[in-house]
């Protein structure tokens, strides 16, 4: 069963209606409950003027509604090798972020408290770096920076520093620091080198004595860690790897506790960027793509207790879809919840965003989804660069941001969107266990997962979301407009209607992992196919549903006495054949798909115990027919002449009098009685037969039935005149 999110809002960029771009957006969740997404915003306030960069926060509150727009800078830089600034929710309420202003070659770290109001600043530095000859001078923050809140309210930068080259002789050095600050941004320690000064050579855009900086994240002491990508021959590095992921605890000072340690290794790793978050029992949460030669990416993640210590082994996110890589961004994120589970977003293409749930266990919840797929939203024809970043916003549900750009779609016009971010809630939800349960929703939209069992999933007065999972399921409506969920494409599913107005769905690929058995649904309002990856979500209104309906009827003789026995056949292009017999009675029933159209056709043979007999009188009429004289009861019907052109070849003959005297004193012949069967509507007044012309269309072709329908049918006896005269 897959586990995934369920909007309850559109997506929407906060920015809409401003000219230019917002790029390389941050999130961070504040100590109140709000989100915050910080990006550069690109714009010419005229089409002569030079481009401005503004530092950018948009607001969410606690319930996910967009809350306003603060600028925090109106001078900043472009960013840097696509690294966005750094943004970091404080301990104690607040936020800081860290950005370089566009006059300076250093960072600025601002903090703010909750109502966005600056609290404190500095201007932060890396040491200059002296070598045998001269003092060089450095700047920081021209790489990739990370900021981490403490335990007590403050905050730890850790930077790159970087200088120029001298003489040609190289194109420049790099090296990178810690700093622990309070919650107004004011030094509390000195700056740390955290990794040796080397030499870029403009051959090499990476070598094995080179460190990275890409992430950190809070633990429980006090301290934090720092993920890197670190260098072959540098304390964290891996045999055989370029550069592979690697971390490195601090104390709460800014001390080293220890050197750096390997995560990842050369057999899973190839320089994609590297995420980390603490979960709520202290641990923290290492994440990474990789695609191994000739195979699609793929997400692996690992797990390690404060100390350092590996919880488990490397694990990889199972799934059919491909995750992309990157070595200049985030490819991946890890999202932590309020349950101590965590969610991994990855990104596939540049039209899905992909999505697998954890518990506090580190157990996959359902398997990976496509939780975003541009097709299904009309604003967006694709969506590049980055995952979703997903918040844990309680009782409101999930929030959750991304970069977008791509074709505006809205009327007519396509136009091509500047780069932004866009965001959207989806409905909490309410998780089942392996056993049958009884699960029911809150007061506002909510998403119920049955999972395994036989479970009951009841709606409340929101509009809800019903995925029964495996397992023969009651899913039960609300008050809302509710939808069940379904794994799978519309046609691996029977969809018929119940008694008492119930829909039932049953999965045809029974026996497979994805069973999700027979579901009764009562008072649901549309149903989804979440389909194949890559395909866009069916939704379909139980009202629209081509549920099936009945076709059902008599077949008589023209004295109305019933025919058992009768062959019927219903025919429908795109439909397998339906065929039954009619029972003594003469009735018959099929069970069709509402909406469909077709034929009915209907043979009998004779049947000499059963039937009317063929005799010599029979012969003599079919002959005084074949030669323009009346039947010796008078003038002959319509239904006449068809009966007495047994061999069926649209007139009535000698030949046909000889077949029916063959009939009437047992020889063998090559025609033979049979019945043939018609519409009991059908006009035989109006046909105009005669000897010359007997021909008549056997079965009935029906138009589109939306509803329940009868038709009664008639037989006619070949070679039988005097019982119908």
């Amino acid at each position: 069963m897959t586990y995934r999110l369920f909007p309850t809002t559109p997506l929407v960029r906060p920015h809409d209606g401003e000219d230019g771009a917002f790029l390389e957006p941050a999130f961070a969740q504040l100590a109140d409950g709000s989100v915050i997404a910080v990006s550069v915003h690109r714009f010419q306030p005229d089409p002569e003027a030079a481009y401005e960069h503004h530092l950018i926060a948009h607001r969410y509150a606690p319930d996910g509604t967009f809350a306003g727009t603060q600028v925090l800078s109106e001078d900043t830089s472009f960013p840097v090798n696509n690294r966005p600034a750094a943004v970091e929710a404080l301990a104690g309420g607040g936020f800081a972020v860290a950005f370089r202003p566009g006059d300076s070659d250093n960072l600025e770290l601002r903090s703010y408290d909750d109502a966005g109001v600056l609290t404190g600043s500095h201007l932060v530095t890396s040491p200059q770096r002296v070598t045998d000859t001269r003092e060089i001078t450095t700047y920081s923050g021209g790489g990739s920076n990370t900021l981490t809140a403490l335990e007590d309210g403050g905050m730890a930068l850790t930077f790159s520093g970087e200088h120029a080259g001298m003489l040609a002789q190289y194109s420049g050095a790099g090296a990178n620091f810690t700093q622990v600050f309070d919650a107004a941004a004011n030094p509390v320690s000195s700056v740390s080198q955290i990794s040796p000064w080397v030499s870029w050579l403009s051959f090499q855009a990476h070598v094995p004595d080179s460190v990275y900086v890409y992430d950190s994240t809070d633990l429980p002491d006090g301290g934090y860690v720092v993920v890197l990508l670190a260098g072959e021959n540098t304390p964290g590095g891996a045999e055989g790897a370029e550069l592979t992921v690697a971390a490195q605890i601090f104390n709460a000072d800014g001390t080293a506790r220890g050197e750096a340690f390997a995560v990842a290794t050369a057999e899973n790793h190839d320089y994609a960027v590297p995420a980390v978050e603490s979960l709520q029992d202290g641990s923290f949460v290492i994440a990474w793509p990789f695609a191994p030669d000739g195979e699609g990416g793929r997400a692996l993640w690992q797990r390690f207790d404060p100390e350092g210590t590996p919880l488990g082994e490397t694990v990889q996110v199972v799934g059919e879809a491909s995750f992309a890589l990157s070595s200049l961004r985030q490819e991946v994120t890890i999202n932590p919840m309020q349950d101590g589970g965590f969610m991994v977003t990855g990104r596939s293409g540049d039209t899905w965003r992909l999505l697998q749930r954890h518990d506090a266990e580190g157990e996959p919840v359902g398997g990976l989804d496509d939780t975003l797929r541009a097709q299904d939203v009309d604003h967006f024809s694709r969506f590049p660069g980055g995952p979703i970043k997903v918040f844990d916003m309680g009782e409101a549900g999930w929030l959750e941001l991304f970069r977008t750009a791509g074709w505006n779609r809205d009327g007519e016009e396509a136009v091509l969107m500047e780069n932004g971010f866009s965001a959207r809630m989806n409905a909490p939800d309410i998780l089942g266990t392996p056993d049958a349960e009884m699960i029911a929703a809150g007061d506002t939209a909510t998403a119920l997962f049955g999972f395994a069992g036989d479970d009951m999933l009841s709606g409340g007065p929101g509009d809800d979301f019903l995925v029964g999972g495996a397992g023969d399921d009651l899913l039960q409506g609300g008050g809302g407009q509710d939808m069940a969920v379904f794994v799978g494409q519309r046609g691996e599913y029977d969809i018929a209607r119940g008694p008492g107005g119930t829909v039932i769905v049953t999965d045809l690929r029974e026996g497979e992992v994805t069973d999700d058995g027979t579901d009764t649904l009562q008072d649901i309002d549309l149903l989804q196919f979440s389909g194949r990856f890559g395909v866009a979500f069916d939704v379909v209104p139980v009202a629209d549903l081509d549920i099936d309906i009945a076709l059902t009827g008599v077949v008589a003789d023209p004295d109305g006495g019933p025919l058992e026995g009768v062959a019927l056949t219903f025919r429908a292009e795109g439909w397998p054949e339906a065929a039954m017999s009619s029972d003594a009675g003469g009735a018959f029933g099929f069970t069709l798909a509402s909406g469909i159209a077709g034929r009915l056709d209907a043979v009998r043979d004779h049947d000499a115990a059963s039937d009317p007999a063929i005799t010599a009188f029979d012969a003599l009429d079919v002959l005084r027919l074949a030669l323009g004289m009346e039947a010796s009861f008078g003038e002959a019907s319509a239904m006449n002449f068809v009966a007495a052109d047994i061999d069926q070849d649209g007139r009535v003959t000698a030949s046909d009098a000889l077949d029916v005297l063959r009939a009437a004193v047992g020889l063998e012949s090559e025609n033979v009685p049979r019945w043939l069967i018609f519409g009991a509507d059908t006009d035989w007044d109006g046909l105009g037969l005669d000897r010359h012309d007997a021909a008549v269309e056997t079965g009935i072709d029906l138009a589109a039935m939306a509803s329940d329908h009868a038709v009664d049918m008639t037989g006619i006896l070949l070679g039988n005149i005097q019982d119908y005269a």
